[in-house]
């Protein structure tokens, strides 16, 4: 349903040496926008940041202020062991979709498997995360990978190379935020 042609650009390096790289957590540089205490603050409607040091970062998405209360929030936390979607004033009955992709420091190539637009030849995930959000376990296998459960990216580190991407089923509207989100721009996403 959101899958598309995956451009030249996007193909940089072998499926395998990406795959490895993620896996084994290839070496990141530092923090794109790092506030003082090196924490990845991305786009924030309050400028409140996690103090809890078990959890790697928060990343939320963009809230237009003039919108009504229920207007959905999203949050993604890069926990220890999973990356956390929370969605908080969505609507009873509202089901959404989360993708994220690696946008930045790319030197084998970009993990865009779970992006929920491009996907990455062969594959093309984009995780169902109910009303509330969802937990992606890391460490998935690119062929094994079970939607809505686990994350090829392998830990939190990824917090400052990702993008996000939130669809909500009933009218298509999309919220993206965190590293690049005018990656996500084509769809005509809410953008910070």
């Amino acid at each position: 349903m959101y899958s598309a042609e995956v451009s030249p650009s996007l193909r940089r390096g072998s499926a395998l040496a990406l795959f490895l790289g993620l896996v084994l957590g290839c070496q990141l540089g530092p923090p794109k926008y790092p506030d003082s205490a090196g924490q990845h603050t991305g786009i924030s409607s309050d400028d409140s940041q996690a103090s809890d040091d078990s959890q790697a970062s928060d990343d939320t998405a963009p809230q237009d202020d003039s919108a009504s209360a229920s207007q959905p929030f999203f949050q993604v936390n890069w926990a220890p062991a999973a990356v956390v979607l929370t969605i908080t004033n969505a609507e009873p009955g509202d089901q959404f979709h989360f993708g994220l992709a690696q946008t930045a420091q790319c030197q084998q190539g970009c993990w865009t498997g779970e992006d929920c637009l491009y996907g990455l030849a062969p594959w093309s995930y984009c995780h169902p995360a109910g009303n509330e959000g969802v937990a992606l376990v890391y460490g998935a296998e690119p062929d094994t990978l079970i939607e809505g459960q686990q994350t090829v990216f392998s830990h939190p580190n990824f917090v400052y190379v990702t993008t996000y991407m939130v669809t909500r089923e009933r009218d298509g509207a999309c919220w993206a935020f965190g590293e690049d989100p005018s990656y996500y721009a084509a769809l005509g996403c809410t953008l910070p």
